[in-house]
């Protein structure tokens, strides 16, 4: 598995289904909600990314706004925990990937998304690209 797979295993690992921020959908064919975005980038060994992914949903209608952030929440909290203080290491061809909660800034955020019945929390996390493992 190369960086770019393993990035993607990870975020479609929580049940919602993710994609990377590049994909390009048919006109009218966008993805359904709940989902997540992520960024990827291909680093070399030793080096360290700082990368984004968003979670995003829609308000349901039926459901209050407050339940929508609440479960926006949680599922960011849930990432948070999978990736845990001390971070979680990827085996990729050459190296692995070692995901990291950031240092130097905050791991998730709200975030306005431009509509006002979508919903969006941006999540930080920083990616050390170790070779050899």
């Amino acid at each position: 598995m190369d960086s770019w797979q393993a990035l993607h295993a990870f975020w479609a690992g929580f049940d919602v289904p993710a994609y990377d921020e590049q994909t390009v959908f048919a006109e009218g064919d966008s993805p359904a909600y709940p989902h997540i975005t992520y960024e990827s980038a291909a680093g070399t060994n030793g080096n360290t990314e700082l990368l984004t992914a968003s979670l995003w949903d829609m308000i349901d209608p039926d459901v209050s706004q407050t339940a929508s952030w609440a479960w926006l929440k949680q599922k960011a909290e849930e990432i948070k925990h999978a990736i845990g203080y001390g971070g979680i290491t990827i085996q990729v061809e050459g190296g692995g990937l070692w995901l990291k909660l950031p240092e130097s800034s905050p791991f998730s955020r709200p975030l306005p998304s431009g509509e006002d019945n979508i919903l969006r929390i941006q999540m930080n996390i920083e990616v050390d690209y170790i070779g050899g493992l």
